[in-house]
């Protein structure tokens, strides 16, 4: 999703320092863009030095740092563009929070709060002549209505290293202009022009610690860089070029509101296969690929799999939807075949090694399978819905299997049991999560955002309206633990996917929903914001087969509050050191049989108690689980890293192929 681009001259002595600050991002950018312009130093030797994925060199003769980074940006694949001077350094937080802020409030450029250095990297002592300034620029900046005019008097960005922003932007305003020293201030003027509302400036969450010494460019010619500054503001107040901007501002507000509403995707990656090996081609099928649980986990795996030598070819089996069109915007062959014979010829013209099915038709696998192509199917839940006859219909699938991914023990022992003794192989690969999917933000600035009381407990469901997820047991839960914890808050988030019980939860809680204490906010896009601004995951779903909401969690440090399903016991932690679990509803292990009584009949008053002493229990110890939020977070990224997980498809993916082939010899 993002592009880091560098513009280093004669930095030999600070780039190796910029460069780590990139790596320890704790959302580490996609590629690092380095344009050399020209440096006399051993720069380009140092960066040659760097072992960092990703990371491309550029050489060019001096032309100026303006010049560095249009190259660099054009170079860079990736939607979103964090730029980094070569004598600067990212704070650890600042692509993470960046993407959180722009993904929240749909800015095309984001701008925070730097802190200021001296040449060795101590801070700046609040009475030095460049501290007591910006803080002038940002208390000016702060009270103004105007923020073009306060930039116009003290440039509280300071550096293009506190800039973050959409390459659609960079591409509207045509680039950066031939400016030696405010190339930087000129373009972010520009950019408020083009539409004031897409530019964030969040003075509480910091960008880059800025790198005050004698070798700034600034300092080489004070006064040549204040003529230059003072001639491009007398050109920024020309009446001509105003009215011009003026008359363009709508259809250059229009063309950033579709670029952003694009959900822009990281390019496809290039599939990378080790030493000797060839890439090995593999047919992701689905039924369709629009919004889901599911849907996301296929698309972790058609971006993540290419760094483990396998080429996705993603083929829907109905329909496409948004995530397909997500998928295909970044360069993923992405195929919607609705017919036998569409089928057909997409293997026809692919040619797969191996297919990735999930949750596919008996039908369609056996069409699929009818030309010998290994197979591997994924179980995604534990399939609580299925009668006998869909059990009946699993089992025949065996026969084209040639091995199973289950996301969870749980979903691998439901299933085994389900299809009985013929169950082919099956390995369990938890759900990873997709890092840029779900950025975090500091709590308050994400409460800010979404209007939510400063300090309140917040407590978080995402997913569907629907009674698989239980939210009236949840709310009713939920009532008994308000009283004793006032002002707290629950919110939940997602598409009404059952009407009638959406009719019934507005019905049985008006009075929550009326007093604000629930809130029912339909889906986001922003779901790392909501996450930034919880207190704690919770659900009570009948079944699961691994949560992906929980895992985002998770990834986000909040603790969880949840029913015993797939997966819940390995994520809370066998001593609870990450939650609470709470007994499933069904008291046991889910069947059709169970289904329509609860889809009808009211919480049983015993689940509710057990769920609300939870909730209570974590309330109470709001203030402990605040401070462990880095601990669960760290836990998460090592436990639950998407790229893990598509690098254990990958090689499930490559098993399979070699063991039908020693089948047939």
């Amino acid at each position: 999703m993002v592009s880091v681009v560098v513009p280093a001259y004669n930095h030999q002595a600070f780039v190796k320092e910029a460069l780590d600050s990139v790596r320890r991002q704790s959302l580490v950018p996609g590629e690092v863009v380095v344009v050399d312009d020209g440096s006399t130093d051993g720069t380009a030797a140092v960066v040659e030095a760097v072992t960092y994925p990703g990371l491309t060199l550029l050489r060019q003769e001096n032309r100026g740092a303006h010049h560095a980074l249009n190259r660099a940006i054009e170079t860079a694949r990736g939607p979103w563009i964090a730029v980094l001077n070569s004598d600067d350094v990212f704070l650890p937080t600042w692509v993470e929070s960046a993407l959180g802020l722009a993904r929240a409030t749909g800015a095309a450029l984001v701008a925070g709060r730097v802190r200021l250095m001296d040449h060795a990297g101590a801070p700046l002592p609040p009475d030095h002549p460049t501290a007591v300034w910006y803080d002038r620029a940002l208390t000016r900046l702060r009270a103004t209505r105007s923020p073009e005019e306060a930039l116009a008097q003290d440039n509280a960005a300071v550096t293009t290293s506190n800039f973050f922003f959409h390459k659609a932007l960079w591409r509207t305003l045509k680039g950066f202009r031939p400016y030696r020293y405010v190339h930087d201030l000129d373009f972010l003027l520009r950019a408020l022009r083009a539409d004031p509302s897409r530019v964030l400036f969040e003075p509480e969450v910091e960008s880059a610690c800025y790198r005050v010494h004698g070798g700034n460019t600034i300092s080489e010619d004070v006064d040549q860089a204040l003529r230059e500054r003072a001639e491009m503001l007398r050109g920024h107040r020309r009446p001509g070029p105003r009215i011009a901007s003026w008359i363009a501002r709508p259809s250059r507000s229009r063309g950033l509101r579709n670029a952003l509403q694009e959900e822009p995707t990281a390019p496809a990656l290039e599939t990378r296969a080790g030493e000797g090996e060839a890439p090995l081609r593999c047919g992701l099928v689905v039924t369709e690929l629009d919004a889901g649980g599911l849907e996301e986990v296929v698309a972790l795996l058609a971006t993540g799999l290419p760094r483990h030598g396998v080429e996705p070819r993603v083929l829907c089996t109905s329909s496409g939807g948004r995530v397909a069109r997500r998928l295909a915007r970044a360069g993923v062959p992405v195929t919607v075949a609705p017919t036998p014979g569409a089928r057909r010829r997409w293997l026809r013209d692919v040619r797969p090694h191996v297919l990735s099915t999930h949750f596919t038709p008996l039908d369609v696998l056996a069409e699929l399978a009818e030309h010998g192509v290994p197979t591997v199917e994924t179980v995604h839940n534990v399939y609580a819905w299925f009668s006998p006859e869909d059990w009946r219909r699993e089992g025949e699938k065996q026969r084209w299997l040639t091995a199973i991914a289950a996301v969870s023990d749980e979903a691998s022992a439901c299933y085994r049991r389900g299809v009985g003794p013929g169950c082919a192989p099956v390995t369990v690969i938890p759900n990873g999560v997709a890092a840029d999917r779900v950025p975090s933000l500091p709590m308050r600035v994400a409460r800010r955002i979404l209007d939510l009381p400063a300090d309140v407990p917040v407590l978080l469901q995402l997913g569907r309206i629907e009674p698989s997820k239980n939210q009236l047991a949840l709310v009713a839960a939920f009532r008994e633990v308000s009283l004793g914890h006032p002002g707290s808050v629950l919110v939940l988030a997602g598409v009404e996917g059952d009407r009638g019980y959406a009719a019934r939860l507005r019905a049985d809680h008006a009075d929550l929903l009326a007093s604000g204490r629930v809130l029912l906010t339909g889906p986001r896009r922003d779901v790392g914001t909501l996450l930034s601004a919880a207190d704690a995951y919770v659900s009570d779903s009948w079944y699961e087969g691994w949560s992906l909401a929980a895992s985002e969690a998770l990834w986000t440090g909040l603790p969880l509050v949840v029913s015993e399903t797939g997966g819940s016991r390995a994520m809370v932690g066998q001593s609870g050191e990450r939650g609470y679990l709470v007994p499933n509803m069904l008291g046991g292990h889910a069947d059709a049989t169970a289904l329509p009584h609860l889809r009808t009949g009211d919480p049983p008053r015993n689940h509710v108690t057990e769920l609300a002493q939870a909730l209570d229990r974590l309330l109470r110890a709001r203030d402990v689980w605040i401070t462990r939020r880095p601990e669960i977070r760290a836990w998460a990224r090592r436990t639950l890293d998407g790229s893990r997980m598509a690098e254990d498809h990958a090689r499930l993916l490559r098993r399979a192929r070699l063991t039908r082939r020693g089948e047939t010899g």
